[in-house]
Order: C-alpha cells, then sequence, then structure tokens
C-alpha cells in the first residue's frame, strides 16, 4: 500500500513491490487500481485532482523511490505496444516504510521529462 499523509488527510492505493534492497523500492501502480481517500476534504480547495477518476487509467506505472531521497520517478509508457512516454518526477517527503505500507508527503510541485530527457 502507497498512501500520501498529509495532516491526517490522506490518499491510498494498493501497489506490487517490484524490488525493495535497502538501495532502491519500485512498486508497480495495475490498470484500474482503486484510489482510497480521507472522509474529509483535501488539504487545498475541493477534491483531490484523482478522486473523480477513483481508479488508475492507462497503462500501469512503475514508481521508483530511494531512501532519503525528497522525490519519486514514475515511469510512463502509452500507446498499445506500451512504449515508454517518459518520467514524472514527483517532488515530495522522502518516503517511510511502516510495515508493509510506504508512506510520504506529496509537495504538489512535479516535472516530465520526455524520453529524449528534454523536460518541462
Amino acid at each position: 500500500m502507497a498512501r500520501d499523509v498529509a495532516r491526517a488527510h490522506y490518499s491510498a492505493f494498493p501497489v506490487r513491490v517490484v524490488a525493495n534492497d535497502g538501495r532502491e523500492a519500485a512498486a508497480h501502480i495495475a490498470e484500474g487500481t482503486r484510489f482510497r481517500f480521507s472522509p474529509d476534504r483535501w488539504l487545498f480547495e475541493g477534491e483531490h485532482p484523482w478522486e473523480s477518476r477513483g481508479v488508475w487509467t492507462g497503462h500501469g506505472v512503475l514508481v521508483t523511490h530511494r531512501p532519503g531521497h525528497a522525490h519519486a520517478v514514475w515511469h510512463f509508457w502509452k500507446g498499445p505496444e506500451r512504449r515508454f512516454a517518459g518520467w514524472y518526477v514527483n517532488l515530495q517527503a522522502p518516503f517511510v516504510r511502516d510495515g508493509r505500507e510506504f508512506d510520504t508527503n506529496d509537495h504538489a510541485l512535479d516535472l516530465w521529462i520526455e524520453p529524449d530527457v528534454s523536460w518541462r
């Protein structure tokens, strides 16, 4: 389970851990994965941006975390041939392992990197 926790507000979703060797933790979010949100309002005005979707859409995504690093890298694919689409760098608090769960706090600032390594 991956959780984004901020002042008693959270979002959570199940993941499949594909690597966890102490240097890196990698988790797969499968297509159709359901999200869970705290019953009260999100930290900002309105609902969490993913809340209306309810489930992960598109291909699954691989998320890699390194202990002590204040970001995670999301690896995306697109199209029926599942061609690599790019990296989404999510700036967040370093993850904390809590039993079978990974907790972090999203800093709501992100970076998209194309396969040619250009970024926006």
